[in-house]
């Protein structure tokens, strides 16, 4: 159950089986976690913290640390998610931040802690509990906030930790200082993620696009305007039809609607149909004019079975207005699918990395304007303010972009899956991480982490 995402309230008892198996890569990280610690816990150790309760972006990242530091570094590491046993989720969200705050103040009590996606309203009064704030990729627009900017200037955390180039710029462009504003990319191509041979990758890819074999466009992610996906359906409906040899799957969750599973569909089909007859088209999804669309609802999916949704895709589509990484977008470049992507963001960043690294691309980007974050946007993420923008576009651009795609073929991106698979292994992630530890750790703690 999730006070974020509703419709889990018809999950199926497999879906809560796919959810604890995520949270329980390898043994690396525990869903349940009792707090507080048990009586002869190693000092040495590290504590971390995020919010399980779904599967996002910001639980993929904490794991990602974990096994950096547990499975990779040695250091006894614990795993805290915020939704615990010994808290009430009958009372959430009522008064769930000073919850969360005093269950883990209890539960830490440490400075030697990282804190992954804490809410910033906890974060704020997180002193002498932690040094270091971890705040994953919560930031996609070009500066942070007033508020996240003081909390980061704030006394409490002596460092800020990012997950890309793009993140960092935007706490520069507030006003941080970026020295105390460091990218530590979350290890995703080894560690509890098993990633299939590229050799084998790309032999499934050698097929001609044809009626019954067309080309498959994807895309992952909650339905929120953020994401895009409503320019999307727009920039596909004005560049296809029926008779182009192409299939859009979007696999969605809901965002803040109190939905069941049932009524989120109706509610996406009724919502794509409004878009049909822009185009003419007034019976959707009956009609024969509008091309395929496939929608694949639900939290069920493993972070394993995500990885194997986005190998089977021909090209991976990002309609967000920004991304702080992008999980799933690194996912499918190391599985060599291409991808469409506005020039803004580290989605962007990381295709012009990898193209720059392979000395070519097989991805499109498509131009991007900045353009305000609005205001109801701005009622519930408070990384945003009225000076914050972020990367709009012309639909027509993106529906370019896919048709581009689809002119190409089907194509494996070989070189560009071992590139992004380099970018996120062991050895280019954890010099990040050391450097940051040594900052944190006190002499003893340095030389039982190996840091000295």
């Amino acid at each position: 159950m999730s006070d974020n995402f509703p419709e889990y309230v018809d999950r199926t008892g497999d879906e809560m089986k796919a959810l604890e198996a995520q949270m329980r890569p390898a043994g690396g990280a525990a869903r349940n976690y009792v707090a507080p610690p048990a009586d002869g816990y190693d000092v040495h150790g590290i504590w971390h913290s995020f919010g399980s309760h779904h599967r996002t972006g910001y639980a993929t990242h904490a794991v990602s640390l974990h096994w950096m530091l547990s499975k990779v570094m040695g250091i006894p590491t614990q795993l805290v998610p915020h939704r615990n046993v010994d808290i009430d989720i009958e009372r959430f969200p009522k008064d769930r931040y000073q919850m969360l705050f005093d269950w883990t103040k209890e539960a830490v009590g440490h400075p030697h802690a990282l804190f992954c996606s804490w809410p910033p309203e906890v974060a704020s009064e997180m002193e002498g509990v932690s040094k270091h704030l971890v705040p994953y990729c919560a930031f996609e627009g070009d500066r942070v906030s007033a508020y996240c900017k003081s909390l980061a200037m704030g006394p409490i955390f002596s460092d800020i930790w990012v997950v890309s180039q793009f993140v960092k710029s935007a706490f520069v462009e507030a006003g941080v200082d970026g020295g105390r504003v460091h990218v530590v990319r979350p290890m995703l191509s080894e560690g509890p993620w098993t990633l299939p041979a590229i050799d084998g990758l790309a032999n499934r890819k050698n097929r001609p696009v044809t009626d019954e074999d067309p080309l498959v466009l994807g895309v992952l992610g909650t339905w929120q305007k953020r994401k895009g996906m409503h320019d999307l359906i727009r920039a596909y409906f004005g560049a296809f039809k029926r008779e182009h040899p192409v299939k859009l799957l979007i696999k969605t969750s809901a965002f803040g609607d109190n939905l069941t599973i049932k009524q989120f569909k109706e509610k996406l089909t009724g919502e794509i149909a409004e878009i049909a007859k822009e185009f003419g088209d007034h019976g959707f999804p009956s009609s024969a004019r509008m091309p395929r669309i496939s929608l694949d609802l639900g939290t069920d999916m493993t972070d394993q079975e995500v990885i194997a949704w986005l190998g089977e895709l021909d090209c991976y589509v990002n309609p967000s207005y920004g991304e702080g990484l992008g999980i799933p977008h690194v996912w499918a470049k190391t599985m060599g699918v291409p991808m469409v992507s506005s020039t803004y963001g580290a989605v962007a960043d990381m295709v012009n990395e990898i193209g720059t690294i392979v000395g070519s691309s097989k991805d499109t980007l498509f131009t991007h304007q900045l353009v305000e974050v609005g205001p109801e946007v701005r009622k519930i993420a408070l990384m945003f303010d009225k000076r914050t923008r972020w990367g709009g576009y012309e639909v027509e651009a993106l529906g370019a972009a896919m048709l581009k795609q689809l002119s190409a073929g089907r194509v494996f991106d070989g070189a560009g899956a071992a590139a992004a698979r380099r970018m996120f292994s062991a050895d280019a992630c954890l010099p990040a991480v050391k450097s940051g530890l040594a900052k944190l750790a006190d002499e003893d703690r340095a030389k039982a982490w190996g840091l000295t």
